[in-house]
């Protein structure tokens, strides 16, 4: 998976959380796997520099289309 996917896929399994009984074991399973995702993100968010310093342009784009609201974006 790359960060913006990780990303994604933390949102996705916090939102799933919201879902499931308050203290249930799989509340307690969606919110850890949330931060699973959500330290990987955050680790291939830092691993790299930006642009100017040789980012690959797609990463950045990757990352703008995951992270950014529609507001951001303009």
């Amino acid at each position: 998976m790359t960060g913006p996917e990780h990303y994604l896929q933390a949102e996705e399994y916090l939102q799933e959380s919201f879902n499931m009984a308050s203290g249930s074991d799989m509340e307690r399973y969606y919110l850890t796997a949330a931060q699973v995702h959500a330290t990987l993100a955050l680790a291939a968010a830092t691993a790299f520099a930006p642009h100017r310093l040789g980012v690959n342009r797609a990463e950045w784009k990757a990352w703008q289309a995951a992270a950014w609201t529609p507001e951001d974006m303009s």
